[in-house]
């Protein structure tokens, strides 16, 4: 048996997602909504949810923070030996997740993950 929420249902109306106010460019449009994010003053807007999943299908959801985003991709760093490096290795399909709950807005990213050249780690560490 579960305990009813749905009193805890909040209606939205900050904004609304129509298609002629979007960007051509996703990373662009991305930017500017991250902006937004930084300027509403969430904490942590560059925190973001990651889904990995094994090659079977076991699906796994942590939180990790965006280091930096380009055409090129979405940057995260994580420890090799980590579960998630581990499942990227096996199965390289993953959704980031933003919740900008704030803002009325959450924003999905999927894709595949590849491992960065060691000079551009190098660089961040």
């Amino acid at each position: 048996m579960s305990d009813d929420v749905a009193g805890y249902r909040r209606h939205y109306v900050r904004g609304k997602l129509r298609l002629e106010d979007l960007l051509p460019d996703p990373i662009a449009q991305f930017k500017h909504w991250f902006d937004e994010a930084v300027a509403e003053g969430i904490v942590e807007p560059n925190a973001m949810s990651l889904a990995t999943a094994t090659p079977s299908g076991q699906t796994s959801i942590r939180t990790v923070l965006l280091k930096g985003y380009s055409d090129e991709g979405f940057v995260f760093f994580t420890n090799l030996e980590s579960t998630k490096a581990k499942q990227i290795a096996e199965n390289p399909h993953v959704s980031l997740l933003f919740p900008w709950i704030t803002l009325e807005r959450q924003v999905i990213v999927n894709g595949t993950a590849s491992r960065l050249a060691m000079a551009e780690v190098a660089r961040y560490f």
